[in-house]
């Protein structure tokens, strides 16, 4: 499994984003398992051709070349979780910095966050979207286009946080 971290480059996104980090696994390698503990960061996983199952504190992601995107919102979980991956993953997440992540949505964060990661779609070009994102090679430029996306839907929410 390869993780590469990139930190926003727009002096915008930076206010509000932590860091994007691309994750992923082949086929051929062992299942992944680790555990992830509760953050002050509000967290959105995009991966192509998976499909997640969540078992009390265990997540585990399978490659499912049947699911086109599967998104997630990480926010609401108090204690650790084993996260296991299995086959072939093909993931990018974005770490918003505390309250960043209202900058970016419509609704208050409620509305997106019922249950234990739950599924995010905040805008209906979003899931098309990211698997256009995921579907570029160059890490560099997937993360330019992520980011493109990002800016495009920026709005004028004020972090007090943030200054």
């Amino acid at each position: 499994m390869t993780i590469k971290i990139y930190r926003p480059d727009h002096v915008l996104l930076k206010r509000h984003i932590e860091c994007f980090y691309i994750l992923e696994k082949t086929a051929e390698e062992k299942p992944t398992v680790y555990f992830t503990f509760p953050s002050i960061y509000t967290i959105v996983t995009i991966s192509q051709q998976t499909q997640t199952a969540i078992n009390g504190n265990k997540l585990m992601t399978k490659h499912c070349p049947s699911t086109p995107v599967e998104t997630n919102l990480v926010c609401n979980f108090n204690a650790p979780v084993l996260i296991c991956y299995e086959g072939k993953i093909n993931e990018i997440t974005t770490y918003f910095k505390p309250l960043g992540i209202n900058a970016f949505i419509q609704e208050d964060l409620r509305y997106y966050s019922h249950g234990t990661f739950p599924d995010f779609n905040p805008y209906t070009d979003y899931k098309d979207a990211m698997s256009s994102i995921l579907s570029i090679d160059d890490h560099c430029e997937r993360i330019k286009a992520l980011e493109a996306y990002w800016l495009s839907k920026l709005g004028v929410f004020e972090n007090a946080l943030a200054s």
